[in-house]
C-alpha cells in the first residue's frame, strides 16, 4: 500500500493481488483499514451506470461490464 501514500505514483495503475479472492466491499474495507479512513460503496442501478460510465470509458466497455 505504499503506492497509495508515497510520492511518484499519481496516475499510475496497479493490479492488486493476494492469496484470496475478495468482494468489492471486502477490498474497499481492507483499503480503508490500511489508510485509516472509512470508505463506503454507493450502489447505483444499471440504468444509472449506463448513463454515468461512458463519461469515464468507451460505451461498449461500459455495456460489457454491465452485462457481466
Amino acid at each position: 500500500m505504499r503506492a497509495s501514500s508515497d510520492d511518484g505514483h499519481a496516475g499510475a495503475e496497479y493490479v492488486l493481488t493476494g492469496p484470496q479472492s475478495l468482494s468489492q466491499f471486502e477490498q474497499l474495507s481492507t483499503i480503508g483499514h490500511v489508510i485509516g479512513r472509512a470508505l463506503t460503496i454507493q450502489e447505483i442501478s444499471a440504468d444509472e451506470a449506463q448513463r454515468e460510465l461512458p463519461a469515464t470509458m468507451p460505451a461498449f466497455i461500459a455495456k460489457m461490464l454491465l452485462d457481466a
